[in-house]
């Protein structure tokens, strides 16, 4: 089978398709909708036979919600029975809202806002202020005319008596900071110190020295032109008669210490230990050694590298030419006695199978005699071969190949090792007691 069969949007009609119809169409509860719950409505909703203000077909609904004395005249509108009503103000406008006569509320404004305290619509009072003081005459904290003064007149342009602005002159340019006429102060210069005595900012006489003592004709007390020798020809470079700067060389640099171009002593190093004859503290020559013969390329005293072979490769470590140590093997041991990686003769022993090397050196040559196919022979030379029975690896059979057993497999220290020293493993670790401790 596909699909459900349901109708989730209660059209009556299964939501996967099929031709059948779902639920049936009616209403039991006469509440004007289809009990199954589809859109079908039942019944108009009207009161139209006797004005009971209820619905005619049979719904638990007031139709019209209650009565209603539209017209005031103490009877329903619809039923005609006599209406109940009571007498309140809600909107704030004094009368009843029923529509009778009472009236709520007296018209007062005692915050002088302009509205009325009982909380209607109507505005109180005039808004104007006849005496020019800023504030409303009938008594509203609202201010009224801009406190400004565009003509500088130090009066209220909106005219009021209140003064605006000082007469006074701060920044000392003879006129009223406000901007009125006032004039302040007598523009001299009594001090000869090129400004207004008042405090302006008027230039008095002009700045000059044309005699060149850097001090200004006028007769005020400023220097004019620094002292000073820039280019350090020993001239004050503004044009005064004064010498300027001592011509010597006390830091022994070679130049003079004022900064003129006279130069002092030869910059040489006649004993070679790179520092000037003369005294100055410049050193001369590179301390190097780039031959790498050890001695500084200069000629000082100065030497680079221990001479020394680490690696035994016969050549300095340094670098220089020097072959050091002898390539020889007086101990037949196969290897350079100095150390170097040269080796001499081959390590055999291809002519008797005596176990020594031919070279001569005190190695036996296939380390001792073996037996290994345990034919009691030794299997370079051909000897009889003299074992003796031992376990070096402690596997409890005895190395040579022979059936003897080495040890008994016990653990007796419970360590899960045999004693002997094999690597076998000994006893499962468990706790079948229950103990918390291995079994």
């Amino acid at each position: 089978t596909y699909g459900e069969h349901a109708d989730s949007d209660k059209d009556h009609a299964c939501d996967y398709g099929c031709d059948e119809a779902i639920g049936t169409c009616e209403d039991k509860d006469l509440d004007h909708d289809c009990d199954y719950g589809c859109d079908k409505t039942y019944g108009e909703h009207t009161d139209g036979n006797d004005n009971n203000h209820l619905c005619d077909y049979g719904c638990d609904k007031v139709a019209d919600d209650g009565c209603y004395d539209n017209n005031t005249d103490g009877k329903c509108d619809e039923c005609g029975e006599a209406f109940d009503h009571t007498c309140e103000d809600n909107n704030n406008d004094h009368h009843c809202d029923y529509g009778c006569d009472k009236y709520f509320g007296e018209h007062v404004d005692a915050g002088k806002d302009h509205a009325c305290d009982y909380g209607c619509s109507v505005a109180i009072g005039e808004h104007k202020d006849a005496d020019k003081d800023h504030a409303c005459d009938y008594g509203c904290d609202e201010t009224i005319g801009e406190h400004v003064d565009a003509n500088t007149d130090h009066a209220c342009d909106y005219g009021c008596e209140e003064t605006i602005g000082k007469c006074e002159d701060t920044d000392l340019d003879h006129n009223c900071d406000h901007g009125c006429s006032a004039k302040f102060g007598t523009c001299e210069d009594t001090n000869s110190d090129h400004k207004c005595d008042y405090g302006c900012d008027y230039v008095w006489g002009t700045h000059e020295d044309i005699g060149k003592d850097h001090k200004c004709d006028y007769g005020c007390s400023e220097a004019i032109g620094e002292h000073v020798d820039t280019n350090t020809d020993h001239k004050c470079d503004y044009g005064c008669k004064d010498a300027m700067g001592t011509c010597e060389d006390k830091d022994l640099d070679h130049t003079c210490d004022y900064g003129c171009g006279k130069s002092y002593g030869t910059h040489a190093d006649s004993n070679k230990d790179h520092a000037c004859d003369y005294g100055c503290d410049e050193t001369i020559g590179t301390c190097e050694d780039k031959d790498l013969d050890h001695a500084c390329d200069y000629g000082c005293d100065k030497t680079y590298g221990e001479h020394a072979d680490s690696d035994k490769d016969h050549a300095c470590d340094y670098g220089c030419d020097e072959a050091i140590g002898t390539c020889e093997d007086k101990d037949l041991d196969h290897d350079c006695d100095y150390g170097c990686d040269k080796t001499y003769g081959e390590h055999t022993d291809g002519n008797d199978n005596n176990h020594l090397c031919d070279y001569g050196c005190d190695k036996v040559a296939d380390d001792g005699c073996y037996d290994n196919n345990t034919d009691g022979k030794c299997d370079e030379c051909g000897e009889a071969f003299d074992h003796t029975c031992e376990d070096n690896n402690n596997d409890h059979h005895c190395d040579y190949g022979c059936d003897k057993y080495f040890g008994e497999h016990v653990d007796a220290g419970k360590d899960h090792a045999c004693d002997y020293g094999c690597d076998e493993a000994i006893g499962d670790c468990e706790d079948t007691d229950f103990d918390h401790a291995c079994d």
